[in-house]
């Protein structure tokens, strides 16, 4: 798989829920995300791994990214309420533009690091 885009610099949110939810920054359709990696998959699939911490971004574009290969930190940036992933393969390289194509994920291996995670991608069977 081949790093297509890497993150920008939007700031983490504060955590929080409801009334208790002010993003960092306002959110729009280029911001949804917050910091994105992009994976061209090949055969015309993309993966998206969204709400990237920023600074913790560990590839670059056209970086060759291998089996259980750290990326990055997970953050709360753009819609997220708290640190979390968002994960997605489509058939677009346009970030949330595209079908979802159903994928298989084996031993996704969160490790804990502070106030947010690390996590490796692994193959699917």
């Amino acid at each position: 798989m081949a790093a297509l885009s890497r993150p920008g610099r939007s700031p983490n949110n504060i955590p929080g829920h409801g009334d208790a939810f002010h993003p960092a920054i306002p959110i729009t359709l280029e911001t949804v995300a917050g910091n994105t990696i992009t994976l061209d998959r090949g055969g015309g699939q993309f993966a998206y791994y969204m709400h990237m911490e920023p600074g913790s971004v560990r590839v670059k574009v056209g970086d060759t990214v291998r089996h259980d290969q750290l990326l990055a930190r997970v953050g709360c940036i753009g819609d997220a309420r708290e640190p979390h992933l968002h994960f997605e393969v489509t058939n677009s390289s346009k970030p949330l533009s595209g079908e979802g194509i159903p994928h298989l994920s084996i031993g996704i291996a969160p490790r804990a690091r502070t106030a947010c995670w690390n996590y490796a991608p692994r193959a699917a069977a």
